[in-house]
Parts: structure tokens; sequence; C-alpha cells
């Protein structure tokens, strides 16, 4: 039995419509796409920490730690340390494949045109890549947040508060007289110059 053109093109219309239908729902089919992170969860994928500092004239180098936790191999973290008026005045970049997921790194501050001293802070923002595969669709998301903030204290020289000889010497008069006079005098012996 030959086949007739009219029962080639119902056949042919019959395969494209299957095949539309078939496209269809895998085009629209949605892949696995990872919730978005609350920051509750980028915070605890991560922290950043310095001890306190003292800083002297000029331009020095100091260090702070880091360690993250990112749920993908693919990640970034910016680190940004601003001083205690809030000023930014460092930053690094952290990369997979360049760094590890913890360590410590340098940053560099200025005495000039840092305000110290004062509680710097360290904030950390973190931003993953998300694969999501299927057969034919390929999706990646991009998923960013900051981790826990850390801070340290920053002094300059001489603002430390150490009670010299003769300070010790005066409190120990003035508790031992309890006099006006030996408590005022331990408060002179013991201001800060």
């Amino acid at each position: 039995m030959p086949i007739t053109d009219r029962a080639r093109a119902h056949t042919a219309r019959r395969l494209l419509t299957a095949a539309a239908v078939s496209l269809g729902l895998v085009v629209t089919a949605t892949p696995a796409v990872a919730a978005e992170p609350t920051p509750a969860q980028f915070a605890a994928m991560g922290s950043t920490s310095a001890p306190p500092y003292t800083l002297p004239a000029g331009c020095h180098w100091y260090s702070y730690s880091y360690r993250i936790t990112p749920p993908e191999p693919e990640w970034s973290l910016e680190v940004l340390v601003t001083d205690a008026a809030g000023v930014a005045q460092a930053s690094d970049v952290i990369l997979s494949g360049a760094d590890a997921t913890s360590g410590t790194k340098r940053f560099q501050l200025c005495a000039s045109n840092t305000a110290a001293p004062g509680v710097f802070t360290i904030r950390g923002h973190l931003t993953y890549r998300h694969y999501a595969t299927m057969p034919i669709v390929d999706q990646t998301q991009d998923y960013s947040g900051w981790i826990a903030t850390s801070h340290f204290r920053v002094t300059k020289p001489g603002t430390a508060h150490h009670r010299s000889a003769k300070c010790a010497k005066a409190r120990k008069r003035a508790g031992r007289l309890d006099t006006r006079k030996a408590r005022r005098a331990a408060h002179r012996a013991c201001r800060r110059r």
C-alpha cells in the first residue's frame, strides 16, 4: 500500500507535536535550585578575627584570620576592614582555587588617615555559585551574604594606660590614709597624660 502525501503530512505533524510536547515538558521543568540562605545561615558560614594592635606613626602591616564553610566549591570572600569612625581602611579578596577555606591574610593601616584609638570592624561578604543541572537545561545561581562580623581594638602608642610606680604608691597611700587629700594626690599621680 503506497503512502500518500496526506498520510506523510499527518505522520510528520504527529511526530512534531510529540517532540514539541516532550521538549516543552523538559524546558518548562524547573531544575533543582537550592533555596537562598537566610542572613543567619550566611553568618554561620564563616568568621574572621584579629588580635588587638598598636598603631604607631606610618603605615604597617597587620594580620587577620578567616574561616569559611561555603556549601559549594566555587566561592569568593571579600573582606572589608573599617576603623572606629566606620571609614573603610583596607580590603582583600579571597578566592576558591587560589586560597584555602581558612587561613591568615594581611592588611595595611596608616596612622595618618585612621581613626584610632578605637574598635575596628572586619566584615566578610561571601558569594558562592550553585550549579543545577538537568539533561537539557543547565542553570547556575549565585548567592551572596555577610558572614559573622568581628571586631578588634586598635590603640596608638602611649594611649594604653599602665600604672606607674608613682601611681601605685599613691593609691596604696590613699587606701591606707583614707583622706580626701590622699585620694586627690593618687588621682593626680594616676592621670593619663
